[in-house]
């Protein structure tokens, strides 16, 4: 894989074909396969000024400037973001293996095999430990030549005790006054969002959920308020239609996994701007963990299909996704799984170019770092992805970045 680390005191002109739809601003395809031919013009390490190619002789070049122009084959893409990680998980054993707080080596070497998968971005989903808040301290302090991905931390997660959420946590909640204590405590701790646990986990031997929501209605909208206090967005794992709706009328900022959707919820969180991160592909990787088993297998069939039905849907409806992985979860790789998320929502029946916005503009939304990446515009510093052009007609194309273009 290529790449190019931009310096502040370059002057540097990238030549390149893009999609339009990752460009801020307006500018029309002029190939068969939708791209556009741009100039991207960085001056003291930002994008100064962006110049659509319509032909050689709209190439301007100041004296001092140098011209990199990338292969014919690629195109150039914002920066993934994963909206769902646990950098604690080891990829095999999840949580059952999660038994003290880990190496910081380790995590150093997670966020490297992130890095290396085209991911500049990620939120880590929550741990007993606090290992994102461990990640984004060593993301951080790692050398300047080390392409490394920013984190979004946020923190143990709250959760209502006697339910699922001890190994998001440590320890649960029984009243408003102790998610208050919780609450402060991120604040302190530096957390960048909050993570409710509002339902439990999937059962691969039904293809539906009866798990009723952990929180009222009322605490819920109690906790998005104080966290609101504090500038704290609030993820919610939550997996039951009763439960997303529940999330979504309390004015949480993302619904986290959101299996067993109704086409009504959808719609409401269409119309509440609520964001949505399906991560389909831990349960795809179930199917492994269960081949020979009927039942089981039978109903994570069944969970997939659903779960793509929903975001097909979704995309018409104008929801906004994130592409999230739950890597480190069984059977979920820090580098291909995020590949194989992108590949199931082609599957869903999503276009390259709305899993690539997905995959960067929403992903930086989701993560509140949209002034910094997500589109690739003047006054932002690079954070780019080359890739094959052939993904274009095919997710099934993509084995990861050609090239990485960043800022030192």
């Amino acid at each position: 894989m290529n790449r190019y680390q931009v310096t502040p005191s370059e002057k540097l002109i990238i030549v390149t074909d893009v999609l339009p739809a990752l460009l801020q601003g307006n500018y029309q395809p002029t190939a068969s396969d939708g791209t556009c031919q741009v100039a991207l013009y960085i001056e003291a390490g930002q994008v100064s000024q962006i110049r659509q190619l319509f032909n050689e002789t709209d190439l301007s070049v100041p004296p001092g400037w140098q011209i990199l122009k990338l292969p014919n084959q690629w195109i150039l893409v914002p920066a993934f973001v994963d909206c769902h990680v646990h950098l604690a998980l080891d990829a095999i054993t999840g949580f059952k293996g999660l038994t003290g707080p880990v190496a910081d080596e380790i995590i150093e070497r997670r966020l490297r095999e992130v890095a290396e998968g085209g991911i500049m971005a990620l939120r880590d989903g929550s741990d007993r430990f606090n290992t994102g808040l461990q990640a984004r301290y060593l993301s951080r302090k790692l050398s300047v030549n080390t392409i490394r991905p920013a984190v979004i931390a946020t923190g143990r997660a709250i959760f209502r005790k006697g339910f699922y959420g001890t190994n998001l946590g440590g320890e649960g909640v029984t009243s408003f006054h102790e998610v208050e204590n919780r609450l402060l405590q991120l604040r302190k701790e530096g957390a960048d969002q909050v993570k409710v646990v509002l339902s439990g986990l999937l059962n691969f031997s039904y293809a539906e959920s009866t798990d009723p929501p952990h929180f009222s209605l009322e605490e819920m909208k109690a906790i998005v308020a104080r966290a609101g206090e504090y500038g704290l967005p609030v993820m919610v794992h939550a997996n039951s239609d009763q439960a997303v709706r529940l999330a979504v009328q309390a004015g949480v900022h993302t619904v986290e996994h959101g299996f067993f959707l109704s086409a009504e919820t959808l719609q409401l969180m269409a119309e509440k701007d609520v964001a949505w991160v399906p991560t389909v592909v831990p349960v795809a990787a179930a199917l492994d963990l269960y081949q020979g088993s009927s039942r089981e297998e039978k109903a994570i069939k069944k969970i997939i299909e659903k779960q793509l039905k929903m975001i097909s849907l979704a995309r018409e409806l104008g929801v906004t996704m994130g592409l999230g992985t739950d890597a480190g979860a069984p059977g979920v790789d820090w580098k291909i799984g995020y590949r194989q998320e992108m590949k199931l929502f082609a599957r869903a029946g999503l276009s390259a170019a709305d899993i690539l916005t997905i995959a960067s503009e929403n992903g930086a939304k989701v993560l509140g770092l949209n002034k910094k990446m997500g589109k690739i515009a003047s006054g932002k510093k690079p954070c780019w992805l080359g890739l094959e052009k052939n993904i274009l007609s095919s997710m099934e194309n993509f084995k990861g970045p050609a090239g990485i273009i960043s800022f030192r």
